[in-house]
């Protein structure tokens, strides 16, 4: 039904540099949605070509975020109307396409690059008592890494109060580790270390 009699003057005119005659099963849907969305020809013809050589379903929304912008044009007010057909097609070549951009950047949200605050909080915890041998030292720090920096005398003897917690939770044995190394922890009492300590010592009473 794809390849009626009308089908053949379509796809001299539609996807032009196309290579894969399967195309032609998609763009003789709507072929005004590709004379108006053109750059989305070469995308779905590598939809088509790998779904057709694996039929493998995964990885293709991979792909259509690949080309995120491209099919941004089908979803435009002034082309959905005759690229509707196009998207409700997914399925044909394996694949639920979106039908409006909050469902593309939906579908895209897990393949975009991190934002800035994202690498920044990610950056914010780097690199905070990373000469500590005790890998669990990370449990506290994060909480808030700023108070570390302020203090990085706190690290160490940080790093011990954990170890000796995750052998023997006595909280006797511990408030007696703490006094016996307490100078380090004043740093945390201090002006202008104080806001960012509080979490870190909130949790440590908890």
């Amino acid at each position: 039904a794809f390849f009626a009699a009308g089908g053949a003057a379509d796809e001299e005119v539609v996807c032009p540099g196309s290579t894969n005659p399967m195309l032609s099963v998609v763009t003789s849907l709507a072929p005004a949605c590709f004379t108006g969305c053109p750059q989305v020809c070469h995308p779905i013809e590598e939809l088509v070509a790998d779904y057709m050589a694996t039929s493998d379903t995964k990885g293709l929304t991979a792909k259509v975020c690949k080309a995120k912008q491209s099919f941004a044009c089908l979803l435009e007010d002034a082309h959905l109307p005759d690229c509707s057909s196009v998207l409700a097609a997914g399925p044909m070549i394996g694949i639920i396409l979106p039908m409006s951009m909050a469902e593309l950047d939906a579908q895209c949200a897990e393949f975009e690059p991190p934002t800035t605050e994202a690498k920044s909080a990610k950056e914010d915890t780097s690199h905070v008592c990373s000469e500590s041998a005790n890998p669990m030292i990370n449990m506290v720090t994060d909480f808030s890494p700023s108070c570390f920096r302020k203090c990085p005398q706190i690290c160490e003897p940080l790093g011990n109060l954990v170890s000796a917690y995750l052998s023997d939770p006595n909280p006797k044995a511990l408030k007696s580790a703490f006094c016996a190394n307490a100078e380090p922890f004043t740093c945390m009492f201090e002006a202008d270390a104080a806001e960012d300590c509080a979490k870190v010592l909130d949790a440590g009473a908890s």
